[in-house]
């Protein structure tokens, strides 16, 4: 035992001795050494996240980003911004709604093509849908649904033009059966069309000059406005005619004051090369507030058409109240076309509303599935099936009757999806109507064979014929067999069929 306790101890000094000749040593022991330290944390490393007090002090922060602020009831509601990754900055919203979890993300981004993926979620959906919100709600567009059945995670994603941003949000308890990110995603959607589906908010364009220099410039009250052509009106009293073929888009309206350079011969069709608006004319119009934040307002008015408009730091806010809210009535003086970027000048406040209000008077149009006692249930162009409550207090209107097919206008409060109750019920059209059965025509003759779905008979006439047994409505003698007489009754299809609906059967003394 001793002997071999000194042969271990040679073994050991022979090899320190080595280690520390070799020449290997001195780069060896710090390699071993960084593989059994534990990791340095590194000083000094800015955090990706940064958290705000509201939406108004993120969005500032986050520049070129809009986004709407959470459903009103919203709890535990935190504001951050997340930089460093492929997309940045990215804005995100926090917050639990009627007992659901949901994290809203949104970004800059220039088109729907160049959407990434800002969501930051890594689970496996298993189906998708394109959901088409209905147009006659307080909110309408398009956005991508994945989610799995049997599972209460969902993930929407949308792009919208107006605010060149794309949005996500995401949750792990709200999808399901009940679909409640649906009702979410309502809220927070942009508004993009109209009653009748046409869109509101058109993507802002740059007017591109061509390559040419201008060679003179006019001023003028603009006239019209063509497809390819501008015509003004100078303080001399002369009109001119301008070419818009170099232009690529324009955001000009008849009554604004403008300043146009041109090239070519001013008497001779000039082409336009650039059009600065000088003094744009305003216009007004008259609605309810549906939604608004620190940037977009959304009038729906008598109509049922909804309109955003932009807000800037010189709006001027006045009358009943000084704070836009929801469901407050007011007149907005605006100047632009309507259709593309309208911006505000003035917002009057003729009634005031508040934002703890319901959702109200909203409707849809559709057409009857199901009718009893107590509700009814729609269809709607956009494909959604919805169902009301009928109740004592429910109004009706139209000269129609009320029933299965019938064309209807629902006016509720509140969400669709929730099965909200009628509150008005507006008849518009009958059912279609029904269209004519087929042409039916008569052979009577002697059966010649019945087997399967086919009979066989010798017509009166001298033709053989034979007929598919479809639904047939037997009637005549019974145990009646070949050699027997027959009526049918039968029409033809589209391929030369004869396809039977009656066969009265008679016995014969001929067999």
């Amino acid at each position: 035992m001793r002997k071999i306790s000194s042969i271990l101890l040679t073994l050991l000094i022979v090899l320190s001795i080595l280690g520390a000749c070799s020449p290997l040593s001195e780069a060896a022991a710090p390699a071993a050494a960084e593989v059994d330290a534990a990791p340095q944390p590194v000083a000094n490393l800015p955090s990706p996240m940064t958290s705000y007090a509201s939406l108004k002090e993120m969005l500032a922060a986050a520049q070129g980003i809009n986004m709407m602020d959470v459903p009103v009831g919203a709890t535990n509601v935190s504001y951050d911004t997340i930089t460093g990754g492929e997309v940045s900055p990215i804005a995100q919203i926090l917050f639990q709604f009627e007992g659901n979890d949901y994290t809203y993300r949104a970004a800059v981004c220039q088109t729907d093509a160049a959407m990434k993926d800002i969501a930051g979620v890594y689970d496996q959906f298993a189906a998708h849908k394109d959901v088409v919100t209905d147009p006659n709600s307080t909110t309408g567009g398009i956005y991508g649904l994945e989610y799995s059945d049997g599972s209460t995670l969902g993930l929407a994603t949308w792009f919208y033009a107006p605010t060149l941003c794309q949005y996500s949000l995401f949750t792990t308890t709200g999808c399901g059966v009940d679909q409640k990110i649906e009702e979410v995603v309502d809220y927070l959607l942009p508004i993009t069309m109209a009653v009748d589906g046409t869109p509101l908010m058109l993507p802002q364009t740059t007017m591109t000059p061509d390559s040419f220099n201008a060679v003179g410039t006019v001023e003028g009250t603009v006239v019209s406005l063509a497809e390819n052509a501008i015509i003004i009106n100078m303080e001399n009293g002369n009109t001119l005619t301008f070419l818009l073929s170099n232009i690529v888009s324009v955001d000009v309206t008849a009554g604004d004051q403008v300043s146009i350079d041109y090239s070519g011969n001013i008497l001779e069709a000039p082409e336009v090369v650039a059009i600065t608006v000088t003094d744009k004319v305003a216009t007004q119009i008259s609605g309810v507030v549906m939604q608004h934040d620190n940037k977009m307002v959304y009038v729906k008015t008598a109509t049922g058409n909804v309109y955003g408009f932009l807000l800037t730091d010189k709006t001027l806010v006045s009358g009943k109240a000084t704070v836009i809210t929801t469901n407050a009535e007011v007149k907005v003086t605006y100047t632009g076309d309507i259709l593309t970027h309208p911006i505000v000048t003035v917002v009057e406040i003729v009634k005031a509303g508040s934002d703890n209000d319901p959702l109200v008077n909203k409707t849809l149009d559709g057409r009857v599935t199901q009718l009893s006692s107590k509700t009814v249930f729609i269809h709607t162009n956009s494909g959604h099936n919805y169902k009301f409550q009928r109740v004592s207090s429910t109004e009706y209107l139209g000269k129609y009757p009320l029933e299965v097919g019938a064309k209807i206008k629902v006016t509720y409060d509140g969400y669709a999806s929730k099965a909200p109750e009628a509150k008005i019920i507006n008849v518009l059209a009958p059912p279609d109507p029904t269209p004519p059965g087929p042409k039916t025509h008569k052979a009577t003759g002697y059966i010649e064979s019945m087997a399967g779905n086919m009979i066989e008979i010798l017509g009166d006439d001298g033709r053989d014929y034979g007929f598919l047994l479809g639904k047939v409505k037997i009637s005549g003698d019974s145990d009646c067999g070949v050699g027997d007489r027959a009526t049918v009754t039968y029409y033809l299809e589209h391929d030369g069929t004869m396809t039977a609906t009656s066969i009265f059967f008679r016995k014969t003394l001929l067999k």
